[in-house]
């Protein structure tokens, strides 16, 4: 179900990048998705499907002075993390071959530990944090704002530490402790 899930938004956001209304509607299965794996998942997956709930929802939001443009590029952008599920989802498959490691070792970088900070720290186009643009996400609404703000920082915080884990895997994995007999 996640493989297609992500399947369907990734095909929406690349055939259809600049039409809102059709990148909208493939989030909707992941909302679905992050619904029904809620119940029984690790506590970080349960804090990352809550922020992805509200990320979607948030994004869905409407109003007479959105900026079409910004929104499609930060909807966008968020759907592309998904590329490294998939290849999470093949190494859970069984298929542990080191090009589909490396695939999700590159994606996971590149999608999830530095595009997401450019788009939300660092580009002043797309920075909400970074100046007073309320009319970006949630017009005039602060409670929307607030929920918005800390659901991509928790995403973000959350990528960096499966960053670290990912990393520490791979360096225990290449680089045992030297073991001591005595």
């Amino acid at each position: 179900m996640n493989m297609a899930m992500c399947i369907i938004m990734l095909s929406a956001s690349y055939m259809y990048p600049t039409n809102l209304s059709i990148v909208s509607t493939a989030s909707y299965p992941l909302l679905l998705y992050c619904i029904l794996d809620i119940a029984g998942n690790s506590w970080d997956m349960v804090i990352h499907h809550i922020s992805t709930i509200i990320v979607c929802l948030t994004l869905h939001n409407t109003y007479s002075l959105q900026e079409i443009t910004t929104t499609l590029e930060v909807t966008n952008n968020l759907m592309f993390t998904e590329v490294s599920t998939i290849f999470l989802n093949f190494i859970h498959l069984g298929y542990k071959h080191l090009l589909i490691k490396l695939g999700f070792l590159l994606t996971f970088t590149y999608f999830r530990v530095i595009k997401l900070p450019w788009i939300f720290i660092f580009n002043e186009e797309t920075c909400y944090f970074c100046v007073d643009r309320k009319s970006y996400v949630c017009g005039s609404s602060d409670l929307c704002h607030f929920m918005w703000r800390t659901s991509i920082i928790t995403l973000m915080l959350l990528n960096s530490m499966w960053f670290c884990k990912i990393i520490r895997k791979i360096l225990k994995k290449n680089y045992p402790k030297p073991t001591i007999k005595g």
